[in-house]
């Protein structure tokens, strides 16, 4: 199977001006990007992310070819497109459009679909809908617009909630789902706990919840909860704590950062959370720790 597209690399295929990004802004899971188009006839490779399209200026006629078959709709600022992942699609419109796409990865409506049903997941797949007169989905889509431009404190927490609401809504209305039949084993396979125990490693400066660990392993947050405490003897929040203090700690005695910015480094709220954690875990502050390791 080619390589699935990546949404940073869609303006080859479908050239227009990007006026909108939350590429640097350090969400988990979720891309916004804003276009203006002018009229065009493109096609799109198989794209690697779930996309909606919210219209937000002009109206046009669409043209969109899914699956061998073509549909057309007249679509107006406050409609909604829905694309699933991994499938090419033709697009021909008339006339000047703005548009927002919002980029939902794979394990992220996976995991909420297995928190959502309670069972597995084998696959989720979004319905062809060329135009929806939603407005939660217009408004969720635009919600999150608006955080990228603004980008303000607690902006992943505001992500992170408002994508929840909009997976949900999308669970109930827009999405076929494949649950696994076989009965569930009772710890995290080899790969499954490798996988987890890597994803925690390398984004150890970021929230790390529940259901997105649950979504690596690829089980729904309530199986993953059990399994995980068989396979590593620890509950997931206590395994990502003791994973936060050892990134600390080895910043601590190596480097000369300041405090604030290593708690930055290790994931930690702030600097009084990583003391807390440290005085809780090993009766020393960060600051005592470090004056003994270089005693």
């Amino acid at each position: 199977m080619a390589e699935l597209l990546h949404p940073e690399d869609l303006p080859r295929w479908v050239p227009g001006k990007i006026v909108l990004a939350s590429d640097q802004l350090g969400w988990c899971n979720v891309l916004i990007r804003a276009y203006e188009y002018a009229p065009s006839e493109v096609f799109v490779p198989a794209m690697r992310d779930f996309l909606l399209i919210a219209y937000r200026e002009g109206s046009t006629s669409m043209d969109r070819k899914v699956n061998g078959q073509w549909t057309r709709e007249f679509l107006v600022p406050g409609n909604v497109s829905l694309l699933s992942r991994a499938e090419e699609s033709r697009w021909h419109w008339a006339s000047d459009i703005g548009v927002i796409h919002l980029y939902i990865a794979q394990d992220a409506l996976a995991a909420i679909s297995a928190e959502v049903f309670d069972r597995d997941i084998a696959d989720v797949r979004l319905r062809d809908v060329l135009k929806t007169d939603d407005p939660a989905l217009f408004g969720g889509i635009m919600a999150l617009a608006e955080e990228a431009k603004a980008d303000r404190p607690g902006g992943r927490l505001f992500v992170h909630a408002v994508t929840t609401q909009l997976c949900i809504h999308i669970l109930r209305k827009y999405a076929d789902v494949e649950f696994r039949e076989n009965r569930l084993p009772t710890e995290l396979s080899p790969l499954q706990a490798k996988l987890v125990a890597e994803y925690i490693e390398l984004n150890i400066d970021k929230p790390l919840p529940l259901r997105e660990l649950a979504g690596v392993a690829r089980v729904s947050a309530s199986h993953f909860l059990r399994q995980f405490k068989r396979s590593f003897g620890t509950p997931p929040h206590c395994y990502v704590i003791e994973r936060r203090l050892a990134c600390a700690k080895n910043q601590l005695s190596r480097t000369a950062l300041p405090l604030k910015d290593i708690a930055f480094k290790a994931g930690f709220s702030d600097q009084s959370h990583m003391t807390r954690m440290f005085q809780r875990n090993l009766t020393a502050t960060p600051g005592t720790y470090r004056t003994a390791m270089r005693a």
